[in-house]
């Protein structure tokens, strides 16, 4: 019996606490109008440069290692920005823009680290494996 309350007890809590997560989403006449804007967003900010953040990423790796690009790497999947102007549109549309800008700038800037982080991990491993090649003759 204590088995049978404490897996009640367990689905509860599940479903109080996680049944948000598993709701079908919000359907209204809104819905594709955000869809739109919000990949329209993510497309632009997709576009943008962001050359900067591999530097950083490489940076980071070469001086602290795999943890310091990797620190460059969290900054970068987490640092949204809003796009630069004001999207035209219904409310919708100008929130899911907003929205994807953000998402799709915090991911290009994120992936961009991530690769400036691996260059910096190799370029520290050839050189450990030059130095100690060079070191054991």
């Amino acid at each position: 019996m204590k088995k049978y309350v404490a897996i009640v007890l367990l689905v509860a809590f599940f479903f109080a606490t996680c049944s948000s997560h598993y709701a079908p989403p919000y359907e209204s006449s809104e819905a594709p109008d955000y869809e739109k804007g919000y990949l329209d967003g993510k497309l632009q900010a997709g576009r943008r440069s962001q050359q900067g953040w591999v530097w950083g990423g490489c940076g980071g790796a070469l001086v602290a290692g795999i943890l310091g690009g990797g620190i460059v790497m969290a900054m970068g999947y987490n640092s949204a920005e809003y796009p630069p102007f004001e999207a035209k549109g219904t409310d919708a549309y100008k929130r899911g823009y907003v929205n994807g800008y953000q998402d799709g700038s915090a991911s290009a800037k994120g992936s961009k680290a991530t690769t400036g982080c691996l260059v910096g991990t190799l370029i520290n491993v050839a050189a450990i494996v030059l130095i100690y090649s060079l070191s054991s003759d």
